[in-house]
């Protein structure tokens, strides 16, 4: 889930206010308690932070009243520093505060209210709420996609809240289809080769690996690759690839395909945690069949340092294409027991 990044909102109150008929000391002083509020929060003093936030409030209600885009705005600053104070009833209500507001005209404020129901939706799910919570993901998507376009820009981060909600909740058929949906909207805005679709990707292996049987890895694996037709514009190493494309080959899970396979070893402090669970490595390899780079994608972390360096000790039968040798890029699972 992902956190509200309460810098941005209250730059925005900031900003919006210097075009206010105010007197100036008055905006000074809001300025002033906004930036102490900032401070306080990102040193970790959220009691502070809560208090000043609250006086921010009051002092913008005076100035702008109670229906103004700034006075919203101040609510959801509130919300957020309710909601890291675990006070969600609080929380909530503030969210729900700066909706009402918002949706006076919702037209020019869609991007405002898809990103407060996000919010609210991510405190329900923190105060166990997770029907309720889900249905405030789903608004805030359908509001973004209302306003904006189906696929478009403006939903990718709604939909990603969406995919972390189903991945927590363990609704493994609701995720992959969220998955899908992603990574079909985020290829409209980004090249086939970009981080952002092959961030996805990477999400995607830790996401099935980490919550499904081994049966079931790779159905899911192969309608997600049939659903967002990654392999059909690509050759595999078996087949053709973008002879522009300089990056290396995607070719999936590389376990079965290593000429020599090195094991990673159980950590004494992994031990004594009873670390246990998949780590997915993420592996490029040269034309050689060398490990040339080795990054864990997800697993505990008292066992990815290990898996790493596994990783890197082992070599693959070199990948051709067209009788030509090329660079490839992968993924080793590493499946660790309690001992």
């Amino acid at each position: 889930m992902k956190k509200i990044i309460l810098i941005f909102t209250f730059i925005q109150i900031i900003n919006l206010s210097l075009f206010a008929q105010t007197p100036t000391e008055k905006l000074e002083k809001l300025r002033k308690i906004n930036q102490d509020t900032i401070a306080k929060y990102q040193s970790g003093k959220v009691d502070e932070a809560l208090q000043l936030a609250r006086s921010a409030l009051d002092l913008t209600i005076s100035i702008f009243g109670n229906e103004n885009v700034e006075t919203a705005t101040s609510y959801v600053n509130l919300g957020a520093i309710y909601k890291e104070n675990n006070k969600y009833k609080e929380s909530i209500e503030n969210y729900q505060n700066a909706l009402a507001i918002y949706q006076k005209n919702p037209e020019q404020n869609a991007a405002r209210i898809s990103r407060t129901l996000e919010s609210v939706g991510i405190v329900l799910v923190f105060d166990g709420k997770k029907k309720e919570g889900e249905e405030f993901l789903l608004r805030s998507v359908d509001v973004a996609e209302n306003a904006f376009g189906t696929g478009s820009k403006e939903t990718l981060p709604y939909l990603k809240s969406l995919i972390g909600f189903y991945v927590f909740a363990k609704k493994t058929d609701q995720a992959q289809k969220e998955f899908i949906r992603l990574y079909l909207a985020t290829s409209k805005h980004f090249p086939s080769e970009s981080d952002e679709l092959e961030n996805i990707k990477d999400d995607f292996y830790c996401f099935i690996y980490q919550n499904d049987e081994p049966n079931e890895i790779e159905k899911r694996q192969k309608d997600f690759y049939e659903a967002t037709g990654i392999n059909k514009s690509r050759k595999s190493i078996k087949g053709t690839t973008d002879e522009k494309s300089d990056k290396p080959i995607n070719a999936g899970v590389m376990n079965s395909k290593a000429k020599s396979l090195a094991k990673p070893e159980y950590p004494a402090t992994a031990r004594v945690r009873l670390a246990h669970g998949s780590v997915l490595v993420k592996i490029k390899i040269d034309e050689e069949g060398r490990v040339i780079s080795a990054k864990s994608l997800c697993g505990d972390r008292l066992l990815q340092n290990v898996s790493e360096e596994a990783a890197r000790k082992s070599s693959f039968t070199p990948a051709t294409v067209d009788g030509k040798p090329v660079k490839v890029s992968g993924i080793i699972v590493y499946n660790f027991v309690r001992k």
